[in-house]
């Protein structure tokens, strides 16, 4: 097998020199001036409400749009905003209209001042008048370009301002108040819209009274049912988001029976995994591998359900393997910085996030965490659940990965199609669905994707399934069970080992996880929901080396400009001067997450490209694996339907079955970052791309690769597992001094 290599070269960065053209208006969207006049009327209901409601300094109000519609459609002067940032600074809101759950146009709310409402509404009046004055009946594309700026009169609005509202309103459905209404009969996580006034301001004067324990954020506080109704009934224009307060240990197959003492060495200088969930009990064979914190109330400690799964997981992270053979990764021992935030069954959401954010914000060294808790309810449609939103805020602050559970169907439930459960969509995270011995997703395991286009589960592992159970350990012996829960510990052991023995950045360890698991299938298949990008290998080493005839290679690098490239990755020609590989590439980063903008829910964008490179004029380009559709014409429902535009993890890959023709030497790659809101967020971004070659012809070409790389002035690290680990050890020994 060949050792999978690193490529350390400079990657070079560029600022955007391409700005915008002129106002174009959208093909096939003509419309007649009674549109306009419909819009206005709706805005001057909306005005007259908000007169009778002014607790919150200024409006809320929801653009309904005729279909998905890109940053470029969105509107701007017809809300009476100034400019693009203004627009985009007033959105509250983003999610989807649904129809039997599939997602048919975006509905974005927005707020801002009343007098912008009052300039829209002076503004749609003028154009009317003028319109009809003109002869006007319908708005159309040959007409939009023949205004001119000499028949306006620009002292009462500009042409520019004249034409971007008459574009606005093309994409748009309807205006209207956003309310929600839906009944809710336990304690619930509500999200208010940002507005001017706090929300324990507007709270407060409703007569709900908050503690500090009800407050997970700004915005988002937990209510009682009675103070949820009295909100609902006053101000349901205020509420944003909503979602149960209590999550559930999910359920597990377990049939405990005693086994034979298992001896292990002590603890010496392991690598330490994270572990949130139940107690964790003493009385087993690898306690010297676990410290113990315990956040619970003395009272919890005395039952024994607390300690029963917490125990189990902890007992697959330190010697899994030792209790199931089969599944031996190669990995070795890890230990166990454990923290019991649970109870076995209902827990409130709002008290294991405050625990958690302190517990991670306290541990810096730390930098895997498993979570195998998760909620019985499936996530919503339209929002990130607050639980995965504190996971994703933990991730892009504290350079941490937190591996989830993608929760188990409850086994009430018949639905085949049951979603995730919270927190399991959280999009930094890596979360870990189930399959059988054959490779097959499990009756239990839930499907995904979160938001519509967020593939969840990343990944699949071995789950247990009928009579092929996992084996653990707790206090009482030797126990047989199945689930998620105990999935994705196997996976967090992986990431440990890639991180802390093999010194990888989590970005290329969560990079070479889901490589592993995409394999060389022509397509996902259907089974992409429940599986995400595939199952990972059992052993390690089929992580981190390849067979003779494949190449595999790391780039590690920040976005820190608009565009990053490097236009000079040689890959070897085969004899008659083609390249004769299949291929695919992963690229993965952890973005800033906003709940608040709902399914707009990540800041960052990195596109990827890559490819063979092409001159094109003069200019270098890369030309896209399976390219063949004109991606930049492509609506935004496709864009996130099929290319995922705002997925944190990439995938690009062709198989192929004859040699591709070279253009030039080399392949190259290309990232352009694009922020949808600059005041928050990051200017850069690291990032980790993971290339795997396929020569179709069953030749090896590593040897080939690595000196053409020498050559092209890349410096080449060969990944000896055995070489690594000696480092490792060595760095943990201690020096005596004499």
């Amino acid at each position: 097998m060949n050792n999978i290599v690193m490529l350390k070269g400079a990657i070079q960065d560029e600022s955007n020199t391409r700005f915008g053209g002129g106002i174009s208006f959208p093909k096939g969207k003509d419309y007649p001036i009674g549109h306009l006049n419909e819009i206005r009327n709706q805005l001057v209901e909306i005005r007259e409400f908000w007169k009778k409601h002014d607790q919150i300094g200024g409006i809320l109000l929801s653009v309904h749009y005729k279909k998905f519609v890109p940053k470029s459609g969105r509107v701007t002067y017809l809300l009476g905003l100034n400019s693009i940032e203004s627009a985009k600074a007033s959105i509250r809101g983003v999610k989807f209209a649904l129809h039997d759950g599939k997602p048919e146009h975006h509905i974005i709310t927005h707020f801002f001042r009343k007098d912008h409402l009052d300039a829209c509404i002076d503004n749609l009046k003028y154009i009317i008048d003028y319109l009809k004055n003109k002869g006007w009946e319908w708005i159309r594309e040959g007409d939009f370009r023949n205004i001119e700026a000499d028949i306006l009169d620009q002292t009462v609005i500009s042409k520019i301002k004249f034409k971007v509202i008459l574009r606005d309103a093309a994409w748009v459905e309807k205006i209207n108040i956003e309310q929600d209404v839906e009944e809710v009969s336990e304690n619930g996580i509500v999200s208010f819209y940002r507005t001017a006034v706090p929300v324990h301001a507007i709270l407060s004067k409703l007569g709900v009274n908050l503690m500090p324990d009800d407050v997970l954020d700004n915005l988002t506080v937990r209510l009682d049912p009675y103070n949820l109704d009295l909100i609902k009934a006053q101000v349901p224009y205020l509420i944003s988001m909503q979602a149960r307060d209590l999550t559930l240990i999910p359920e597990v197959i377990s049939v405990e029976q005693p086994v034979a003492p298992i001896k292990i060495p002590d603890p010496k200088d392991e690598p330490i995994i994270g572990v949130l969930d139940t107690q964790v009990s003493k009385q087993v064979y690898f306690s010297k591998w676990i410290e113990s914190h315990n956040e619970l109330e003395e009272s919890d400690l005395e039952n024994s359900q607390h300690f029963k799964h917490g125990t189990q997981v902890c007992s697959i992270i330190v010697d899994g393997p030792t209790s199931n053979p089969k599944l031996q990764d190669g990995c070795g021992r890890f230990r166990v910085r454990h923290f019991g935030i649970a109870r076995e069954g209902r827990n409130s959401v709002v008290e294991l996030l405050k625990k958690i954010k302190t517990i991670v914000i306290s541990n810096p060294d730390i930098v895997v965490w498993n979570l195998s808790l998760g909620a019985s309810t499936e996530i919503r449609f339209n929002s990130i659940s607050p639980a995965a939103a504190v996971l994703d805020e933990l991730a892009a602050k504290y350079n941490v990965i937190f591996v989830v559970a993608a929760t188990n169907r409850p086994w009430t439930i018949k639905n085949n199609e049951y979603r995730i459960g919270s927190p399991a969509d959280a999009v930094n995270g890596l979360t870990v669905g189930a399959v059988n011995g054959y490779g097959q997703p499990t009756t239990y395991t839930r499907q995904g994707p979160a938001l519509h286009y967020f593939i969840k589960p990343d990944v699949a592992y071995f789950g247990g399934e009928g009579k092929e159970c996992i084996s653990v350990c707790n206090s009482l012996g030797e126990a047989k069970v199945i689930g998620t829960s105990f999935a994705a510990p196997w996976i967090s052991r992986k990431l440990a080992f890639l991180i802390h023995k093999m010194r990888f950045s989590r970005e290329v360890a969560k990079a070479l996880i889901i490589d592993s698991a995409l394999g060389w299938k022509k397509n996902m298949g259907a089974s992409w929901k429940k599986i995400g990008f595939g199952v990972v290998p059992t052993h390690i080493n089929n992580i981190l080396r390849s067979e003779n005839n494949e190449i595999r290679f790391i780039i590690h690098g920040v976005a820190s400009k608009y565009h990053t490239f490097h236009y000079m990755i040689p890959i070897p020609k085969d004899e008659n001067g083609k390249f004769s590989f299949d291929v695919r590439a992963t690229m993965c980063y952890f973005p800033d997450c906003s709940r608040e903008q709902g399914v707009d829910y990540t800041t960052n964008e990195l596109s990827f490209r890559f490819g063979r490179v092409k001159v094109n004029k003069g200019k270098p380009e890369i030309k896209r694996l399976n390219e063949g559709t004109k991606r930049e014409k492509i609506f935004e429902k496709e864009l996130r339907e099929i290319f995922q535009k705002w997925q944190n993890v990439k995938v690009e890959r062709q198989i192929i079955s004859r040699g591709l023709t070279a253009y030039t030497d080399a392949w190259g790659f290309a990232i352009e970052m694009v922020h949808r809101d600059k005041t928050v967020s990051k200017k850069q971004i690291p990032f980790s791309i993971v290339v795997t070659l396929r020569e179709i012809n069953d030749v090896n070409r590593m040897g080939v690769f690595k000196k053409l790389c020498q050559i092209k002035g890349w410096s080449i690290e060969t990944v000896d597992i055995d070489e690594r680990l000696k480092i490792q050890e060595s760095s943990q020994e201690e020096l005596v001094f004499n």
